[in-house]
């Protein structure tokens, strides 16, 4: 090899590895900015200075622009053993996964941060596959959601990590609902509010008082439906948590259909509609567009 191709090849390994470096900040603080409550496995987030985002969506539409680079940076970062970094933006891309339902990106970047958690201890594996089974819970292949929530679980265990056991409790028990199980999906939410209890987990707390709440909803049980889901929007919209406001008001506007107060259900799936244009979460407005017409008041 000669000197000057010896010379380019260490040039671009500066570069990619500067540029790699000055993304992950970046991305980090997008996802911070975002959903400032989650919990967060990464160190790296522990190093954040002040956001270069003044809110939430400057984030969004950072995020907008550039979640094609980053899932690059990913792969970039696991083809050079950057493996704790690939699976540091990954992470990092969360908050945006959730509100722009980009599966093909979503799917790329956790399979791809899940061949890098190999190379890293059980939490970061853990939390890779728990990305998975959430995507494949969304998409509607529960089988495989459950089997990946599941590897994630005794992953979480051995790692003692009570947050993330607590997740992927949450998680199983999403998938019970989606199954038609509630008293099933019941039992996984209780069970991980009470170890977000103990974390002092507030807004885990609120989360599962959520879930509880469409448990209740889906076996027909309205008054405590709606006792559990106007509490945690309550909350949820007091902590200006805007995603969270959308899926929960969601689920109540549901538990109203049920109860066939459509005319309350219009009015609260008019906000949400809203709020998701706001958001750019552009699958969650067609879902509430389709859910208000096909329930017209009458």
């Amino acid at each position: 090899m000669s000197t000057a191709t010896t010379l380019a090849s260490e040039s671009a390994e500066i570069s990619t590895r500067e540029y790699i470096e000055v993304m992950v900040p970046l991305v980090l603080a997008a996802d911070r900015a975002i959903n400032p409550g989650r919990w967060v496995l990464s160190v790296h987030y522990d190093d954040l200075g002040e956001s270069p985002f003044a809110n939430r969506d400057e984030a969004l539409s950072w995020m907008r622009e550039w979640a094609g680079a980053i899932r690059g940076c990913v792969r970039i970062a696991h083809e050079t053993h950057r493996h704790e970094i690939a699976c540091s933006l990954v992470e990092g891309l969360w908050g945006w996964l959730t509100v722009s339902k980009d599966w093909q990106l979503w799917r790329t970047v956790h399979e791809t941060g899940l061949a890098s958690a190999v190379h890293c201890d059980s939490t970061v594996q853990a939390r890779m596959l728990s990305g998975l089974g959430s995507l494949n819970t969304w998409i509607g292949d529960l089988h495989e959601a459950e089997r990946l929530h599941m590897r994630a679980r005794a992953l979480w265990v051995q790692g003692k990590h009570t947050l993330g056991q607590a997740t992927c409790m949450e998680g199983l028990g999403v998938v019970n609902l989606k199954r038609n199980k509630p008293l099933a999906a019941r039992s996984w939410f209780t069970d991980a509010r009470l170890l977000f209890a103990e974390a002092g987990r507030t807004r885990g707390v609120v989360m599962m008082d959520r879930r509880l709440g469409e448990s209740f909803r889906d076996g027909r049980e309205f008054d405590q439906a709606d006792k559990h889901l106007r509490s945690a929007l309550g909350w949820f919209r007091d902590h200006a948590d805007d995603y969270m406001v959308l899926r929960t008001g969601r689920s109540l506007a549901l538990s109203l259909i049920g109860q066939r107060s459509t005319q309350k259900a219009h009015e609260l799936l008019s906000e949400l509609h809203n709020l998701a244009c706001a958001l750019g979460a552009e699958t969650d407005a067609e879902e509430i567009r389709k859910l208000t017409e096909g329930n017209p008041t009458r």
